[in-house]
């Protein structure tokens, strides 16, 4: 019994080991370049134990997405739970993703679209949160942070196409990400802010470390 237990231990120090090694390089070198033979060397694991693990880089590389999409839900969720006010959720929320931009290889986005299993949950989950996002930002109408007269479903379709639309444009190989991400996400917030919202983003932005 007590062997069966640390068995499983070590199995999940594993797995969680591979899945941050894993990201990790899948960001910063892109997908395609990283074989599953450069994560086991990284790892100092024989290619059979990532296997045995893993099946393949696509079920790999989905449970790295898995993983990222888990902590910044939790992240979200304490910052809730902490008391914030939408506004600074959604700036909150914005600072989390602009930390994991800047060491992005460009290709890491063109690479993923090689992996339909991963685009299909990353859609799942992306219209599993639409609804949820606009009883959030429906909530921030009712602290006076956003325009009552905001159509917010478009709004947040909006937001959704434009990134969408970046990465697939030129634009992504003549600016930084980081720069891209913050002027779509800062403009936008601001078109729908109220005067009370806009002061409160820009107190915030100020504030940030």
């Amino acid at each position: 019994m007590l062997d069966s237990a640390k068995t499983h231990i070590q199995r999940t120090k594993l797995y969680d080991r591979i899945l941050v090694k894993a990201s990790e390089m899948f960001r910063t070198e892109g997908i395609k370049q990283v074989r599953m033979d450069d994560i086991a060397g990284a790892l100092s694991i024989s290619k059979r134990t990532l296997y045995e693990t893993f099946k393949d880089k696509e079920e790999l590389l989905l449970e790295c997405t898995k993983r990222h999409q888990a902590e910044k839900t939790a992240y979200v969720r304490q910052v809730i739970e902490g008391g914030a006010n939408v506004m600074e959720v959604v700036l909150k929320s914005y600072q989390y993703d602009m930390q994991g931009l800047h060491i992005i290889n460009r290709r890491f986005f063109d690479d993923m679209k090689r992996y339909p299993n991963v685009i299909n949950y990353m859609k799942a989950v992306r219209e599993e949160n639409f609804h949820e996002a606009v009883k959030f930002f429906q909530l921030g109408i009712e602290q006076g942070l956003f325009r009552s007269e905001a159509n917010i479903e478009i709004f947040i379709r909006l937001i959704t196409l434009q990134c969408d639309l970046i990465f697939e444009s030129d634009v992504m190989k003549q600016y930084p990400l980081e720069e891209i991400y913050e002027t779509i996400m800062l403009t936008c917030i601001r078109g729908v802010a109220t005067e009370k919202g806009q002061q409160i983003l820009d107190e915030l932005i100020h504030a940030k470390p």
